[in-house]
């Protein structure tokens, strides 16, 4: 599983999970992660995920 961390706001995204990820591609505030550690690492307990993929993960593990 990639993860797509958004510097400014400190969230955590779940790659293809949510409508709200931005692009690292064209947007530096962006960057891609390997795992959620890595996002902790970074900014300690500023750090939150996503309620959007939050969500859409549980059903993709409910299947």
């Amino acid at each position: 599983m990639e993860w797509v961390y958004n510097r400014k706001q400190y969230t955590l995204h779940i790659t293809g999970c949510c409508h709200c990820q931005g692009n690292p591609k064209y947007d530096s505030n962006w960057i891609v992660l390997k795992s959620e550690n890595d996002a902790l690492e970074m900014d300690g307990v500023a750090v939150h995920k996503c309620k959007v993929c939050q969500k859409n993960l549980e059903k993709i593990l409910r299947r």
